[in-house]
């Protein structure tokens, strides 16, 4: 063989070893990022405020349940029952016509009545009764809004007793019940207050790798929880974000909030 061919088959044969080498090198990437995907994973600034604002949410999250009925003058007057109707100072109707969710009509749970302006009513939800007793609106129209969550505050009142009762569906009008998933303000008082007690013990309780910091303001950007910082954070990059809440109250208010979380490694 000419030492001129020798040489030009040397070349294509380090040509080759190139190519394949580039093809190995750039099938070894690909696999690297398919396993560990960058894009996926996200940078630690998402990854700690996510993190941290799900396991908050889920700390602080409850349910409220919201059902309405209009009572029906003239449907009781056909009845033959306007004089006792009007001369009642309560009213009583069934629970399941009122409590929706069926393990929460066999429990326990705070109830609260409110009249067409939101004011709310005296009642009484005695265990050993099918019945929910509320004190009768003075309004004119006979509208009553039912609220029921464990972060309720009820206004019992057990002299409730000799009420009007609305045992005939033609009484009333019922509207259907929504159920709303929003923060509890008395489980965000809580975990406030746990953050400045004993930071350690709620961060390992909301299961956190990295620290965080938390404050609550109103939309008019009023402090409403503001706990002091436990670590001094000069020099260290800190991640932030405020998230837009809706926050149950005793009374069944559901009033915005901003919850501002603060991420770090």
């Amino acid at each position: 063989m000419k030492e001129g061919n020798l040489k030009k088959n040397k070349r294509a044969i380090s040509h080759i070893e190139v190519i394949i080498s580039f093809v190995i090198f750039v099938s070894f990437v690909g696999f690297l990022l398919i396993i560990f995907n960058p894009i996926k994973m996200g940078s630690p600034k998402i990854y700690f405020l996510d993190v941290t604002e799900n396991e908050i949410m889920n700390k602080v999250s409850t349910f409220l349940y919201k059902t309405a009925i209009k009572v029906d003058t003239e449907a009781i007057a056909n009845f033959g029952e306007s004089e006792e109707f009007n001369d009642a100072v309560c009213v009583k109707i069934s629970k399941d016509e009122v409590i929706a969710d069926v393990e929460l009509l066999n429990n326990p749970i705070p109830l609260l009545v409110k009249n067409i302006g939101l004011n709310i009513l005296q009642t009484k939800t005695p265990g050993s009764s099918d019945k929910i007793f509320f004190t009768k609106s003075d309004e004119s129209e006979q509208f009553y809004r039912f609220y029921y969550s464990k972060e309720l505050l009820e206004r019992n009142n057990d002299d409730l007793d000799d009420c009007y009762n609305l045992d005939n569906k033609e009484k009333y009008k019922k509207a259907e019940t929504v159920k709303y998933e929003v923060a509890s303000y008395k489980k965000l008082e809580a975990l406030f207050g746990n953050y400045s007690t004993n930071y350690t013990q709620l961060r390992q309780s909301l299961n956190l790798n990295n620290h965080f910091y938390i404050q609550l303001t109103n939309t008019q950007g009023e402090i409403i929880f503001k706990p002091e910082e436990k670590y001094a954070l000069t020099g260290i990059e800190v991640y932030a974000r405020g998230i837009p809440i809706e926050v149950l109250d005793k009374d069944g208010n559901i009033n915005p909030y901003i919850l501002t979380i603060q991420a770090w490694g």
